[in-house]
């Protein structure tokens, strides 16, 4: 029985083992499914690790290219230094512009993150439809047989936009759009973009960057106060959130996200379409690569120059670097100039021996009824402030006779209008039949006539003095009657000053003098003869500047624009002689154009307007405030006062065809294209303004504790002429409320048949923003025959410069806000199976040192 028993129940045992055989079987293998997922789990765990540290390590490369191509391996911005980026062998230089068609930046030919074209590309990066980057291996190696790669895209989100924060000239929730001159960026028309309606609601509203009295600080008065890194009262800049939609908006849904920006706008089929053209964010740094300033300079950059602060020496020293190198005479002029330009009082700027100018009259035109009585000598004030002559200097010079007489206690009042000019008279009598406003009586009665005792014609000279300096503001050479004598007078006059230098017999430059006045003397004068020998003693006597020794070469050197003025006036004459006497009113060196000469008896004589064609004179202008635009340097002169002869009497513009204006700064090609490089108007080291919210206000060095973004160099919202779409180029602004580049592009299409803004884009890429006045079409209106800029004068240099100065301090050529796209991929050793991907897209700010993200993101939308 106990058999039986053991025999069943073993049977049971078995059953018993074999259940739990297999239930051990099914728990390993159950263990080792879970095993395998969790070992999958892992390698997706790893791989997308993997995968965002080669997206981590490619915006890190996409850091490094922005690093070197603003300073390359020297430390210096923009000094064109080259270098071959890690891992290609492509070249790459960190010169003075930022453009598409560099090897980073957007899609092309020769770029290094993508391919020739979209077709060939491997990624849409900015989700856009378009393949736009290639794979690039990462520079690291993975276990396990797999390898990572990256896709890069760098667009300029900055300054190739309008930043909305930083445009559109208007104060108060019911105000109206404002031009102010192109001073701050403030003047780029915000509602060209906008229209005019939601402009104004980005600017005052509740929700607006200026509150809803749409007023800077609830108390500003223009807009310009507005701090948008550092708001006051109910102030909103529009912030990051906002930059992002615009870079990302078509992309995201506005039922899932919508920014301030994007709310006040409210149409979207308008916010897609503009979204390209507005930013947030966008800085010019002021800094440049090389200067001599000690007190400029930041690490191994310089800051630009203030030219609205600057010392007159410093002003030159500058100038010297940037354009004259050692032509210390013409920077020192200028650098005079730029002082009296800008300041505000009368007072002639003195500086090494070089004058500036004020305002002061100029000798418009003489005249005489008789030998003995009626001569006049008429000024005439074109600027628009009064000038106190009382005291000053009239300077007769008849033949070698010379009277100066002392002017009374006058007042010349204010010109209405550079084109409406003061006249004001001069005379030896105070008859009514010719206007006199100053008797001139001391030592004697006032004498211009321009004969001697003996009947002979001879040259008459009137220079006028101002008191304080002894400087000579105005030289009136009337051309007499001219016959032999009086044309061998002239070379003789020559001849004696050169030798009262003490040059020697046998010198060059008598020989030439010698030579011609045998050509002179004979009957008629052999002019043409002449002519080359006089031209040899200009050349020669150019040579000779700058000479201090022997002494003979340092007087030629100080007298020397003298003596090459009036050599060139004797060439001038004898080729061209004047009628007779009736010439005496028609200046031969004008620095206001010359006049109509004066006509008629005494009886009818009248003077002053009614007399004057003042049409063809060109105007200089003092404004007496500060500098707001580059463009204006075109309104100062090269050359300047002096106290022994008249800056009229310089050989550049010493001619009947050389107007004044040939004597300003020419904007328009050459050297003078660099210096807004190294010279600033807009000075954030030193405007009052803690423009980082620091605590540090005009001592921002960087260092200090609690620092923000380094020292205070950002001008923002300057607009990238390199990068910048059509549409923001045209809302650059023009001369008033309803000019912009815009409309005078379309206006130059019309009359021209060509579009300027499309020569501009066509013309890029610009190293300097002075380099844009090569572009045709920018000098239009000095050819137009129409007075653009309302000041009396048609065709004049401030028109030709006019385009320019509108702009000119609006525009950049750097950019140094991107936003970089990276795709990263983790896979196999073939490339046969993507194992993971990331996405991630950041805003990147580098004009602050280090370069700074902004903003940062991973992209899941596409």
């Amino acid at each position: 029985m106990d058999n039986k028993d053991d025999k069943k129940n073993a049977g049971y045992v078995i059953i018993v083992v074999a259940v739990i055989l297999v239930a051990i079987s099914l728990m390993g293998m159950v263990f080792l499914n879970i095993t395998s997922i969790d070992f999958t789990a892992t390698d997706n765990y790893v791989n997308n690790v993997q995968a965002e540290m080669a997206a981590h390590a490619g915006l890190e490369y996409a850091m490094y290219v922005l690093r070197m191509d603003k300073y390359g391996t020297d430390t210096m911005v923009y000094n064109g230094n080259n270098y071959c980026y890690i891992g290609t062998t492509t070249l790459g230089y960190d010169e003075n512009y930022d453009a598409y068609t560099e090897e980073w930046l957007g899609t092309g030919t020769g770029k290094i993150f993508c391919n020739t074209t979209a077709a060939s590309n491997d990624v849409d990066n900015n989700g856009d439809g378009v393949l736009d980057s290639q794979w690039i291996d990462a520079p690291f190696s993975l276990d396990k047989k797999v390898k990572a790669q990256y896709a890069i895209l760098i667009e300029d989100t900055g300054e190739s936009r309008i930043n909305v924060n930083v445009t559109g000239n208007i104060v108060g929730a019911t105000g109206a759009f404002l031009y102010g001159t192109g001073a701050t960026t403030y003047d780029i028309r915000l509602q060209d973009i906008l229209t005019d309606s939601i402009a104004k609601d980005i600017i005052g509203t509740s929700t607006g960057r200026c509150g809803t009295d749409g007023v800077p600080g609830n108390t500003g008065t223009i807009a310009a106060q507005l701090q948008a890194r550092n708001p006051m009262g109910d102030d909103r800049p529009f912030n990051m959130l906002d930059a992002v939609d615009v870079c990302f908006g078509t992309y995201t849904s506005p039922a899932i996200y919508q920014s301030r920006l994007r709310n006040i706008i409210n149409n979207e089929t308008l916010f897609q379409n503009i979204r390209n053209s507005l930013t947030m964010y966008s800085f010019d740094n002021i800094i440049t690569p090389t200067g001599t300033l000690s007190a400029l300079q930041m690490g191994s950059n310089y800051y630009r120059l203030n030219i609205n602060t600057a010392s007159v020496a410093d002003i030159s020293t500058q100038l010297k670097h940037c354009v004259f190198g050692t032509d210390t005479l013409t920077a020192d002029q200028i650098a005079t100039h730029i002082k009296d330009y800008r300041d505000a009082d009368d007072s002639i700027t003195v500086y090494n021996d070089r004058y500036g100018l004020e305002a002061h009259p100029f000798i418009n035109e003489l005249y005489y009824a008789t030998a003995t009585a009626y001569h006049r000598v008429e000024l005439v004030n074109p600027f628009n402030r009064s000038i106190d002559i009382g005291g000053w200097n009239l300077i007769v010079n008849r033949g070698g006779t010379v009277t100066v007489y002392t002017l009374g206690a006058a007042t010349i009042s204010a010109a209405p209008s550079a084109s409406n000019p003061v006249y004001y008279v001069l005379g030896d009598n105070a008859s009514a039949t010719l206007t006199t406003n100053l008797m001139v009586s001391s030592p004697g009665p006032l004498n211009i006539y321009d004969y001697d005792s003996d009947g002979i014609p001879i040259e008459v000279t009137v220079t006028l003095k101002e008191s304080t300096h002894n400087v000579i503001v105005d030289q009136a050479y009337p051309s007499a009657y001219i016959n032999t004598v009086s044309i061998l007078g002239l070379i003789d006059a020559l001849i004696q000053k050169v030798l009262a230098c003490g040059v020697p017999p046998e010198s060059g430059l008598l020989t030439k003098l010698y030579n011609a006045r045998g050509d002179l003397a004979e009957t008629p004068p052999d002019c043409d003869a002449a002519e080359p020998n006089l031209n040899s003693f200009i050349h020669m006597v150019d040579g000779l500047k700058g000479s201090k020794s022997p002494a003979w070469k340092e007087c030629i050197n100080i007298n020397g624009d003298e003596f090459m003025s009036r050599a060139q006036y004797i060439i001038d004459t004898c080729a061209n002689p004047p009628s007779a006497r009736a010439s005496i009113g028609q200046r031969k060196i004008p620095i206001i154009e010359r006049s109509d000469n004066w006509s008629g008896s005494p009886a009818n004589k009248t003077i002053g307007t009614n007399n004057i064609n003042f049409t063809n004179t060109r105007q200089l202008i003092i404004a007496n405030k500060d500098f707001i635009s580059p463009g204006e340097l075109g309104s100062l002169l090269t050359v300047g006062y002096n106290t022994n002869y008249s800056y009229t009497m310089d050989a550049s513009y010493a001619t009947s065809t050389n107007y004044v204006d040939n004597a300003k700064i020419n904007l328009f090609g050459g050297t003078y294209t660099t210096v807004q490089e190294y010279f600033t108007i807009a000075d954030p080291r030193d405007d009052t303004i803690d423009d980082d919210a620091d605590g540090a206000i005009g001592t921002d060095t960087g260092n200090q504790t609690g620092d923000i973004d380094g020292p205070e160099i950002q001008v923002p919202g300057r607009i990238n002429i390199n990068t910048a779409l059509s549409g923001v180029l045209a809302a650059l602004p023009g001369t008033s409320t309803n000019t912009s580049m815009g409309t005078w592009s379309a206006l130059i299409q019309s009359e021209m048949g060509y579009s300027l803004i499309n020569n501009i884009i066509n013309a890029r890429p610009f190293s300097t923003v002075g380099q844009i006045t090569s572009v045709t079409g920018m000098d239009y209106f000095s050819n137009d025959n129409m007075d653009n800029d309302d000041d009396g004068f048609v065709d004049d240099k401030d028109e030709k410069d006019l385009i320019f100065t509108s702009i000119s301090n609006l525009l950049t050529t750097h950019t140094n806000v991107f936003t970089v796209y990276v795709t990263a991929r983790i896979v196999n050793a073939d490339v046969s199976q993507t194992l993971a991907e990331k996405k991630l897209v950041a805003i990147v700010d580098r004009s602050v040192t280090p370069v700074k993200i902004r903003y940062f993101r991973w992209m899941t939308e596409w």
